[in-house]
């Protein structure tokens, strides 16, 4: 059985999910709703969302870390570190697939979530909704990171949990059948 491919996010009500390449908030419940979702998983990252990870935890314990990364020179850290680095997303998924896991989670930036929406690539998508306000007017927030627009008409949320500063909304793709063989 194929693995489900999962687009994990936090962000806020603006779609925001990064400012100057880094999470604009640490709230400590969502970080561990993140370890426990993707414990026993694969996750592909983008080498900014890779990188911004603190060393000290990277690679992410306890999952196999596809860095997606057209970068020679960081090949080699990648791998001292015991992550896999691969050049294209469908090389990385390529790569995931040999590993006997259930889930494959998407986990950033937003080139990634954008290339894998586009693609048609994610069965589900995990929103994380923080209640966290980004001051757009500061001008040290110079590089704004937003989850990309997705076709809401094609996703059909099946769970909703709400946390104490977070709320978590599941959605999976809609099937869409069409008749191939219209009479």
């Amino acid at each position: 059985m194929a693995a489900i491919k999962i687009a994990i996010v936090a962000m806020n009500e603006l779609g925001i999910i990064g400012v100057n390449g880094a999470l604009p908030w640490r709230i400590k419940e969502e970080m561990r709703h993140f370890r426990t979702a993707t414990d026993d998983s694969v996750v592909l990252a983008g080498s900014k969302t890779y990188f911004s990870i603190d060393k000290k935890y990277r690679p992410l314990e306890n999952r196999v870390n596809i860095v997606l990364t057209r970068n020679s020179i960081k090949r080699p850290i990648l791998e001292q570190e015991g992550s896999y680095a691969c050049s294209s997303l469908e090389k990385g998924l390529e790569l995931a697939g040999t590993f006997d896991k259930d889930k494959i989670f998407f986990i950033g930036g937003g080139m990634i979530y954008e290339q894998a929406l586009l693609k048609n690539l994610v069965d589900e998508l995990w929103i994380s909704q923080v209640n966290f306000y980004v001051d757009l007017s500061d001008k040290t927030n110079k590089e704004i990171t937003y989850f990309p627009d997705f076709p809401k008409e094609d996703w059909q949320e099946y769970d909703r949990q709400k946390r104490n500063q977070f709320e978590v909304v599941k959605y999976h793709k809609k099937i869409i059948c069409q008749n191939v063989n219209p009479q």
